[in-house]
């Protein structure tokens, strides 16, 4: 767990070889999460890791991937398992995700929920989804957040001869 006034890091970066685990960036009085110069912002992959940020702000500045969730299988979903996703749980107020490449990326049973309001400023793409991966935007659907999304929505799959399981 890591708290403060200012959080500032170049990457978070977990991933985890057959061992749940959990980190947890800032609390409800961190006022800003800074993440920015480096080849992905928040990335966890494998099952049952998860990264928790809180705080007023999360800023995601000049990376490759702004946020990265995947447990690398096709399993998990649709066994109703989720000790077996990858997720990535943003509870901040505003969440600003800009001169990215990729904003958010969710993948083979990756999970990314994002509670606040939501700005992003993509190079290429805003979100790329595929393997019975989540995004979710204001679930809660409060109709006071305010959604900004500049880039591409793509709907992926691994190859052509995989049964990828992506509904649009």
């Amino acid at each position: 767990t890591n708290s403060g006034a200012v959080i500032a890091l170049n990457d978070v970066l977990y991933e985890n070889v057959g061992k749940k685990a959990i980190v947890n960036l800032g609390t409800d009085d961190t006022e800003n999460v800074y993440i920015k110069n480096a080849a992905t912002g928040l990335y966890v992959q494998y099952d049952g890791t998860e990264i928790n940020v809180k705080g007023k702000n999360l800023n995601i500045n000049n990376v490759g991937t702004g946020i990265y969730a995947a447990n690398g299988t096709r399993t998990g979903l649709l066994q109703g398992s989720i000790d077996k996703t990858a997720r990535v749980i943003v509870e901040s107020e505003n969440v600003v995700i800009e001169n990215v490449n990729d904003a958010i990326v969710s993948y083979s049973q990756g999970v990314v929920d994002i509670q606040g309001n939501l700005k992003i400023d993509a190079i290429d793409n805003a979100i790329c989804t595929r393997g019975e991966a989540t995004t979710l935007i204001n679930k809660a659907n409060d109709s006071t957040k305010v959604i900004e999304i500049v880039g591409d929505i793509i709907y992926d799959y691994a190859n052509y001869t995989v049964d990828s399981n992506v509904v649009i």
